[in-house]
């Protein structure tokens, strides 16, 4: 079982170096790609949002792992605080190079405070939950591979065709 968390520091005044802060417009954090290369793994945070997020669809993306296409066959993991500005969902998602997208899916407990977000993949589901309750799960029926193709691996951006559809607005620790 690969755990990936996500506790990042940075030196800022606001964060007193202990979060990352990310403005919601262009900070990210670029990481080596894949680093999710089995269907067992877990990603956890402690998240503060803002506000909505930046980028074409205002996604507050946690964490992406994928391909630069988008669509069933192109490999990805995501991990959303909020889905989108008007669907304000956590969400947990994988999709390999042989399925569609699979998520777990629940509303996202609010905006201005702090909340503990954990996605887990045991490969036969994937689980979210949040402030230590299990919110979400949904059953893996798909075969491949989550890490095919990687073009890029992100903390804090959800991109492909070369455009930015998610930029996490606030911190993450």
């Amino acid at each position: 079982h690969r755990f990936i968390l996500m506790f990042m520091v940075v030196t800022s005044v606001l964060a007193q170096n202990r979060v990352l802060y990310l403005d919601g417009t262009d900070d990210y954090v670029e990481l080596p790609q894949p680093i999710i290369e089995q269907d067992s793994y877990s990603m956890e945070t402690w998240v503060l949002m803002f506000g909505d997020a930046g980028g074409i669809e205002q996604q507050n993306t946690i964490f992406n792992q994928g391909t630069d296409m988008t669509g069933c066959y192109n490999s990805k993991i995501l991990f959303h605080a909020m889905a989108r500005a008007n669907l304000p969902n956590s969400t947990f998602g994988i999709r390999t190079d042989q399925g569609c997208f699979e998520r777990a899916t629940a509303p996202y407990p609010g905006k201005g405070e702090w909340h503990h977000l954990v996605g887990v993949s045991d490969g036969e589901n994937i689980r979210l939950y949040s402030d230590g309750d299990l919110i979400a799960v949904e059953q893996i029926t798909q075969q491949g591979s989550f890490s095919d193709n990687i073009d890029y691996v992100n903390i804090g951006r959800h991109q492909h065709d070369g455009q930015t559809f998610g930029s996490f607005f606030g911190l993450l620790d």
